[in-house]
């Protein structure tokens, strides 16, 4: 397995489930390769024997529905996540699954039940209290969503993905001091988390505070592990703000002094900004956008406005892409004594792990 060689282990692991045909560690291990191997079938055959040896367990239930999902036979998931979900009701792992699932494939309002039960059996698990502010807020709970994100922080003040789901819906909210406030936290939780500091210089550019923009620019600079990318955005920067310098000069004593729009918060969990065509928004769901501010009058060089700027959007839904892919996107790792439930990190573009701050 650790060689990429998955048909060869499932081979092996086969051999093995069939000289211990009652060891349900035997079938995990068989099952794991399969789907390494890409043959969701085969996979599924060996998670139906432990769902036998394992009569009581729902997640061999929920892995089967797993490898339907692979098929998009969505329906047929659908019946085995509930199944599971009935087969042990007082177990959160059950609703945990069905709800992101659900929300997964834009049902939202299906969603809330599983998502709010699973709250309740298992409160102190981040991802389902982001999975819940999602979900209400695709129907319309602004309010129930920010609750949401705030009860997951009470339990998680460090975790990343409420973190900036929070900060996405008050920014959508144009609550721009309290969203800053949400990013001094994780600055000062993960100060070496460049894309943190470019969302602090985007909030306070927004809030007239200019000096203190490009401060943050210039530690995002600093601490980053690829600096160009920063540096780039921090001369962007620079010519936008004496763009702006320029033109007071050739205005009258009384004229208004406004500032260029900015989008602030335009961070997913990835940590990811749109510089040089790259694109923040990588998900299947369309963004929730922010107009935090109205657009100005702003004869700076256009490029320099856009990189300064970033993304035009605030990708909220996918401030945490992992709340939605929660407890299924993975293929190893864990117990094999039992069916880990522990999700994936996703991975962006460059090859990153999202939502993995620096050290």
């Amino acid at each position: 397995m650790a060689e990429g060689r998955f048909e060869a282990a499932a081979r092996a692991f086969e051999e093995a489930a069939e000289d211990e045909p009652e060891n349900p560690a035997r079938w995990l291990e068989l099952a794991r390769a399969e789907l390494q191997a890409e043959r969701p079938a085969r996979a599924r055959a060996a998670f139906r024997r432990l769902a036998e040896l394992r009569p009581r367990d729902p997640r061999p239930l929920v892995e089967i529905g797993f490898t339907h999902e692979l098929e998009r036979r969505y329906d047929r998931a659908l019946e085995l996540y509930v199944e599971a979900r009935d087969l042990a009701p007082g177990q959160a792992y059950p609703h945990r699954v069905l709800g992101t699932r659900l929300l997964r494939w834009g049902e939202s309002e299906p969603a809330l039940e599983p998502l709010e039960r699973a709250t309740q059996l298992a409160p102190d698990h981040a991802e389902t209290w982001k999975a819940l502010g999602l979900a209400r807020h695709d129907q319309g709970d602004l309010e129930g969503a920010e609750a949401a994100f705030r009860a997951g922080l009470e339990r998680r003040p460090r975790h990343l993905g409420l973190s900036l789901s929070l900060a996405a819906l008050l920014v959508n909210a144009g609550r721009h001091e309290e969203a800053l406030g949400v990013y001094d936290g994780l600055v000062e939780a993960y100060p070496r988390f460049a894309a943190a500091h470019v969302g602090r210089a985007l909030l306070l550019h927004e809030l007239g505070r200019p000096d203190d923009a490009e401060a943050a620019l210039i530690r995002a600079v600093h601490v980053a592990d690829d600096p160009a990318r920063y540096e780039r955005r921090l001369a962007a920067y620079r010519r936008l703000r004496a763009g702006g310098a320029r033109r007071d000069e050739d205005r009258e004593p009384d004229a208004r002094s406004d500032r260029p729009e900015t989008r602030a918060g335009a961070h997913t969990e990835e940590g990811a900004e749109a510089t040089d065509g790259e694109e923040a928004d990588r998900g299947e769901d369309a963004p929730v956008t922010s107009e935090a501010a109205g657009r100005r009058g702003d004869d700076a060089p256009e490029r320099a406005r856009e990189e300064a700027r970033g993304t035009e959007q605030v990708d909220f839904e996918r401030a945490d892409a992992d709340a939605r892919e929660a407890d299924l996107d993975r293929r190893s790792g864990g117990d094999a004594s039992a069916v880990d439930d522990a999700p994936a990190t996703p991975v962006d573009d460059e090859g990153a792990a999202a939502g993995e701050p620096p050290p």
